[in-house]
């Protein structure tokens, strides 16, 4: 077998400071390092943070992450079942708050690589223009094998690309076919079922024929001219055509007898007919209340919060973002971010009802990212609180919210919340803080060197947004040097078989 090498040099960026201050870890409650990463601190760990301040549509800024790693350099390639392996995350988390007194409508911060706010954007995401249909069901496929693996859960959920890449990070083969077939009709590739037993799969046509691309599996087959890709009917007449392909995965070892059970999944013999598609409805839309914050954090609570059937296999490939709104309870711009109030005064030491009168305030949570947990914290004495999900039948809650919104159940993407405010009592101040399920792939995450992103939003009139980030500079851990030569197999040198290990 002839051995041809390719140097990967590693290049360790040492940026200036520049807009960036050294802080505590824990200098804010949002930015403490969550789990896995609270456990895996080093001694020479520095703690950084970066304001920005955007008061247009899109706002363009430059952030420089110093160090010798960050998580990108220190995580594997996405498995069929493993999810992926990680051994230290830079990125803490990132908060974009509203500051102003308007609405901000939409608000989104893009780092090049997390665009997925709707099923176009996913679709076209990695669709450059020239591009043959090949080429374009390539690209697809390889995008959906590095931003889900396989792992079950809510079904009215992950057949829908946006919440698979934003908010979940996994589905499994069923699902994951319809949002193949959907993103391949986005691009204009036809696309339909195939047939496997105890399996799903979806085909594009391209080529003048059917190619089977299994996303959930990672896996595509080539017929024997080593370059064209087998259909279902392919497979079926001709098992060696799997049995000769590494299945289930990068991370998955070798083994024939999964081999064989993968080549066994394909029996059916007929025409490809019928569709498969995704409605790809949802998108990332969201409004920020004056006081309201959407807060990205790189890890998980303890124990994981999250939506599904059953805990995820992998926990570590989950994060808990924030949903935090603090209404400013002074004036009447709190007003605006309400459902509605009845009998309310405001006075200098907070709302209070209407002499005789029980006041009442209603907000309403909304938020594309599933609420998975959350805690009220409220000052003053005697303010009541009660919870609904359709504004008409309430509950009473107190300030943890975590046993309203379990693993199993509904999605909740919004509720309502209720404070009642009896003769005598006051609210002087409130924090709504909603814990979120977010997929770590697609947020504004910074890898090492110079870091560009875009803010944009769809507000008309005026903004103000805050955009602050937290990450962590390790320098004690250096990558290795780039080897000076090969010793077995030699550069441009033979080995006898294909049973051998490289050494350098």
């Amino acid at each position: 077998m002839k051995v041809s090498w390719l140097v990967l040099s590693v290049c360790i960026v040492l940026a200036s400071v520049g807009a960036e201050v050294a802080v505590g870890l824990a200098s804010a409650d949002y930015s403490a390092p969550q789990k896995p990463w609270a456990d895996r601190g080093q001694p020479g760990d520095l703690a950084r943070s970066h304001v920005e301040e955007a008061a247009s549509r899109r706002h363009e800024y430059t952030v420089t992450m110093g160090g010798t790693v960050d998580g990108r350099s220190c995580r594997s390639p996405f498995g069929v079942f493993e999810g992926w392996q990680q051994t230290w995350e830079s990125n803490r988390a990132v908060r974009i708050e509203n500051v102003g007194t308007t609405d901000v409508v939409n608000p989104w911060l893009s780092n090049g690589r997390n665009d997925f706010r709707t099923i176009e954007e996913v679709a076209h995401f990695s669709i450059e223009p020239g591009m043959s249909d090949r080429e374009k069901a390539l690209a697809l496929w390889f995008q959906e094998i590095t931003h889900r693996y396989h792992w079950h859960g809510d079904n009215s959920q992950l057949g829908d690309p946006v919440r698979v890449y934003n908010v979940y990070g996994h589905n499994t083969c069923g699902n994951d076919s319809i949002c193949m077939a959907g993103l391949w009709e986005h691009v204009g590739l036809k696309v339909t079922p195939a047939h496997p037993q105890g399996h799903c799969i979806s085909q594009a046509y391209f080529g003048g024929r059917w190619n089977l691309l299994d996303g959930d599996m990672h896996t595509f087959y080539l017929l024997r001219d080593n370059h064209t890709i087998a259909d279902e009917q392919d497979l079926v007449h001709d098992h060696d055509l799997v049995k000769s392909t590494h299945t289930h995965g990068i991370l998955h070892p070798l083994s024939r007898q999964h081999d064989e059970m993968e080549a066994s999944l394909f029996t059916f013999e007929g025409e490809p007919q019928g569709t498969r598609s995704c409605a790809g409805l949802f998108t990332m839309d969201m409004t920020l209340r004056p006081g309201e914050a959407l807060v990205y954090r790189w890890g998980h609570a303890d124990p994981v919060k999250c939506h599904g059937e059953e805990p995820p296999r992998v926990p570590d490939t989950i994060c808990n973002g924030l949903w935090e709104y603090r209404p400013n309870l002074s004036g009447d711009v709190w007003r605006r971010g309400t459902e509605g109030a009845e009998s309310v005064l405001v006075t200098a030491d907070g709302l209070t009802a209407e002499a005789g009168q029980t006041g009442t305030i209603v907000w309403k949570m909304a938020s594309p990212y599933v609420f998975v947990g959350g805690r009220l914290e409220a000052d003053g004495p005697g303010a009541q609180f009660a919870l609904s999900w359709d504004g008409k039948e309430w509950q009473r809650v107190g300030t943890d919210l975590d046993e309203h919104f379990p693993i199993k159940g509904p999605a909740r993407h919004e509720y309502y919340l209720k404070c009642t405010l009896p003769d005598g009592a006051r609210l002087e101040a409130l924090g709504i803080v909603n814990d979120v399920q977010m997929a770590p792939a697609a947020m504004p995450a910074m890898v090492l060197g110079e870091n560009g992103f875009v803010y944009t939003d769809d507000t008309e009139g005026e903004r103000e947004v805050r955009i602050t980030h937290h990450w962590v500079e390790r320098s004690t851990t250096r990558p290795p040097e780039a080897p000076a030569a090969s010793l077995f197999p030699r550069d441009g040198g033979t080995s006898d078989g294909t049973d051998f290990a490289f050494q350098w």
